[in-house]
Order: structure tokens, then C-alpha cells, then sequence
């Protein structure tokens, strides 16, 4: 997504802009609901062993990172263009 608009020529229409939203928005939605069940897994307590938590804890991180990554070619879609995506900040933080 983020090279498609940094890479297309003239502006971007308003139709360009809200689907770029759309589906920044449903991308890091997905990766939230999976952090979210993570940490709802490994803070059972007693039903999994310390090598299961270990997985599931470098699991949860590395999605953290996956979401990190994804404001980030926000960010950077957003400074090239002078985008305001309507309903989607740069506040779409992870609870730790």
C-alpha cells in the first residue's frame, strides 16, 4: 500500500484517500484482535507451561512489532502526500 502511494503520479482522489484509511484501519484491527487474544492466553494462569507462555509471549511481540511497522508506512504515506486519513490517528498503540 505505501508504495502504491508514494508511487502514483498527481494527487490521490478522495475515493484513493478513504481506501487507503479503510484498509490501514482493518490491518492493524486484525493484528490488535490477535494481540489482544494473546495476552488473554498467557495470562491464564497454571493452564500452560513456562515454554508454552515463552512462545506465546514472542508471539505477541512480534505482532506488536507487525503493527509498529504498519504506522509506521503510515506515517510515511501520510508525510509524502500530506494525507489526512479520516478516522485513523497514529495512536493505534498495543496495551502492554
Amino acid at each position: 500500500m505505501k508504495q502504491l502511494v508514494i508511487d502514483k503520479q498527481g494527487s490521490i482522489t478522495n475515493l484513493e484517500r478513504d481506501l487507503l484509511s479503510v484498509a490501514y484501519k482493518h490491518s492493524v484491527g486484525s493484528h490488535r484482535n490477535a494481540h489482544r487474544t494473546l495476552q488473554a492466553i498467557g495470562s491464564k494462569k497454571n493452564k500452560y507451561d513456562e515454554e508454552d507462555k515463552a512462545a506465546i509471549e514472542e508471539y505477541r511481540k512480534k505482532i506488536q512489532q507487525q503493527v509498529e511497522t504498519i504506522c509506521v508506512d503510515l506515517q510515511v504515506c501520510r508525510t509524502s502526500r500530506g494525507l489526512h486519513l479520516y478516522g485513523l490517528t497514529l495512536a493505534l498503540t498495543l496495551s502492554t
